[in-house]
């Protein structure tokens, strides 16, 4: 199972999201793995930080940060200049993602 995690959302993103991924390591199943949605850089600098291989992770890097009250179907959803702007931002990708994959 591939399980998404935006690692931008949150008080004390990204770091302590990514913390808890790394947490959560030892208690998946073989074929599970964790996609961390967000900064690539900011994801592979604290991965890093805690000593933690990046390829353990599936990484999506995202550009834009959505607001604490968006709610990510709408941003999808805004007209076309705005969509294009926005497309990158993680909690959009995610739902993007849901329906691909």
């Amino acid at each position: 199972m591939r399980i998404g995690i935006d690692v931008m959302g949150g008080d004390f993103a990204p770091e302590a999201i990514i913390e808890g991924a790394v947490d959560t390591l030892p208690h998946l199943a073989d074929d599970d793995r964790l996609v961390l949605i967000g900064d690539k850089d900011s994801i592979n600098r604290k991965l890093n930080d805690l000593g933690t291989d990046s390829s353990v992770f599936t990484v999506v890097h995202t550009t834009h940060q959505g607001h604490m009250f968006k709610n990510p179907i709408q941003a999808l959803l805004l007209d076309t200049v705005c969509c294009k702007e926005k497309r990158s931002m993680a909690s959009v990708v995610q739902v993007i993602l849901v329906q691909c994959l």
